[in-house]
């Protein structure tokens, strides 16, 4: 995926100033232009202008169904942790009955 495209698209189709969402990121109108025109730009700061896009058009950069299976991802991940520690919970649980029967 090309997240210069993406970005200046969501802007577009948005009605997003550069202007707008340097005042609304913390990114410099600079940075963005620069990136805009293939110069990398630091992680965070990205991150600042895909919140800074949510912020001034809910929705712009990550629609609904996204935002769904990020949701799911989410909640997948929720249970495999919940899994995880039952699982670790039952093992301690038999390591205790195994030594209680050892130790008749």
């Amino acid at each position: 995926m090309d997240y210069r495209l993406w970005l200046k698209e969501a802007m577009r189709k948005h009605k997003i100033k550069a202007s707008v969402l340097s005042r609304e990121s913390g990114v410099q109108e600079r940075q963005i232009s620069l990136f805009f025109n293939g110069k990398d730009l630091m992680a965070g700061s990205f991150f600042k202008l895909v919140d800074a896009m949510e912020r001034l058009a809910p929705g712009s950069m990550f629609p609904n169904s996204l935002q769904s299976d990020i949701e799911i991802v989410e909640q997948i991940s929720q249970l495999a942790d919940k899994l995880k520690r039952n699982v670790i919970e039952n093992s301690s649980n038999q390591q205790k009955k195994d030594d209680m029967v050892v130790a008749s």
